[in-house]
């Protein structure tokens, strides 16, 4: 009896050469690697004619051929048991089965790379830090083309690094050695997630704690690309109203699009 089972346990093993998995596995590992291919392409960038933009490269064309035989293969041991099995053309076949049909197929296709947005250069996203009149802080994000063409559906998202800003706070002159505890509760953005608007514009409010010296590293995730900021809660800049705070806004928005600098400009600072 034991004999009898591991005769068909071996019968049910896979034979050298034959393929183990379904078609749809192999062609999506072929498009897995070559995805992961391109993604250290996207991280390798050069920088064009007077550094004025990033360069990115992009596979255009990989074709692939896959050959199999397809076999109708019968068991010596039992005539009625005909099983179809698929390999590589070439694959050697081994025990004491006997092919009755064999067939040969070739699967051949292409991935073909369709660049994003019609192969445009990508968007520049650019961050501003606006302090309110209540000590809290508005972050906008404006996104254009680099032809200066506003980008409307772009998400934006805010998020705070909590340890590198706890590290940052006790590093301050007068919390050092002290200990200090962050309360998150009172340091929050009121929307994580934000598209832009028609403009090209994405805020959102950071609220900080007033009631200690705190350093706030913010992380802004646009586009793929993440910027880390380190706001000073300790800062007293000049500060305006919420109704002045979206007016200067908008005209600091507008005097970047005309290719002013965003340094020197009361009330406001970026990078």
């Amino acid at each position: 009896m034991s004999d009898e089972l591991a005769q068909t346990e071996n019968n049910d093993k896979p034979e050298i050469g034959e393929m183990t998995a379904p078609i749809d596995d192999y062609l999506l590992g072929i498009a897995d690697s070559l995805q992961r291919v391109q993604r250290q392409l996207n991280n390798t960038k050069v920088l064009s004619v007077d550094g004025m933009s990033y360069t990115t490269y992009q596979l255009p064309k990989l074709e692939f051929e896959l050959k199999m035989s397809i076999q109708l293969s019968a068991s010596s041991e039992d005539s009625d048991k005909k099983v179809f099995r698929a390999k590589p053309v070439g694959g050697q076949s081994s025990g004491s089965r006997s092919s009755e049909v064999e067939q040969a197929s070739v699967i051949k296709g292409a991935f073909v790379a369709v660049p994003s947005d019609l192969g445009k250069p990508p968007p520049i996203p650019r961050t501003l830090v606006q302090e309110l009149e209540s000590g809290d802080f508005n972050v906008i994000i404006n996104v254009q083309s680099v032809i200066g063409e506003p980008q409307a559906g772009i998400a934006v998202h805010y998020n705070i690094d909590r340890p590198l800003s706890e590290k940052l706070t006790n590093g301050l002159d007068g919390n050092k050695g002290k200990g200090v505890k962050v309360e998150w509760d009172k340091i929050y953005f009121d929307h994580a997630l934000v598209n832009t608007d028609k403009e090209g514009n994405a805020f959102s409010k950071l609220t900080v704690d007033s009631s200690i010296k705190t350093r706030v590293a913010v992380i802004i995730d646009v586009l793929g690309k993440t910027e880390t900021l380190v706001i000073d809660g300790t800062t007293k800049k000049t500060k305006v109203s919420n109704e002045e705070a979206a007016k200067k806004a908008l005209d600091l928005i507008d005097h970047i699009k005309s290719g002013g600098s965003i340094f020197g400009l009361g009330g406001l600072f970026g990078r």
